[in-house]
């Protein structure tokens, strides 16, 4: 308990800076790049090759902190607390998820929920987790993955130019999910899928409108293609 990872950097290896079952962490200004592949381009095994995070092997953490991470090209997900409980990431960047195409590898930039449908009251539920100020910019599959996470709150986001069906997708099944503030726009797919009535949706760009909107002159600053 209580470990702290600072200004570390994890490529071409495994998998990224991930915690396995340790609980009371913290990672700050940590970078994570091409894992799931060595430096000459051979895949190693991108089916767990996260950059950040708190999954590998459904061990779980809790109470776990990601502070201004910056994680790209990994194989699998870029951030992924899935089995996770009390934790959050704050600040961060995730970047051209599985770029490489690897077989096996997810590509997402965030995914925070129950990776396998856990059951409720089985102990390992996702729940009480935090995306706040983050990019999800231009991964393979979805730029924020909340699955089936229970009390999660994605705050004042941007998922932009990702490859997947949505810009933020919420599962068919997930419970009290919060969406507020967040910006999603020119995915591939649709810009968001709220999966059922639980969810809340508020002050995003695709509130009150039959399609996603760029509120203010915040469209200037965003194109179509994003040309990663």
């Amino acid at each position: 308990r209580f470990y702290t990872a600072r200004r570390c950097v994890a490529r071409y290896c495994y998998a990224g800076i991930i915690s396995k079952g340790a609980s009371d962490g913290l990672y700050e200004d940590c970078m994570a790049y091409k894992c799931g592949v060595t430096s000459q381009g051979t895949v190693i095994y991108p089916e767990n090759a996260d950059g950040l995070g708190a999954s590998i092997a459904r061990s779980g953490s809790d109470r776990l902190r990601i502070v201004r991470g910056i994680t790209f090209d990994n194989g699998d997900d870029q951030i992924d607390m899935s089995h996770s409980r009390d934790s959050s990431a704050e600040g961060c960047i995730a970047l051209n998820g599985n770029s490489q195409n690897l077989p096996n590898g997810d590509g997402n930039g965030y995914k925070v929920g129950n990776d396998q449908n856990e059951a409720i009251g089985s102990g390992r539920e996702c729940r009480r987790l935090l995306v706040r100020n983050c990019f999800a910019l231009g991964n393979q599959s979805n730029g924020m993955d909340p699955r089936d996470g229970i009390d999660g709150v994605f705050y004042n986001n941007t998922a932009y130019g990702n490859r997947g069906q949505f810009g933020f997708s919420t599962g068919a099944t997930g419970h009290t999910t919060l969406l507020i503030g967040n910006i999603s726009w020119g995915n591939l797919g649709s810009d968001i899928f709220k999966g059922d009535q639980a969810k809340t949706a508020d002050y995003n760009n695709w509130a009150g409108s039959s399609g996603s909107q760029v509120p203010g002159g915040d469209q200037n600053s965003i194109r179509e293609d994003p040309g990663f």
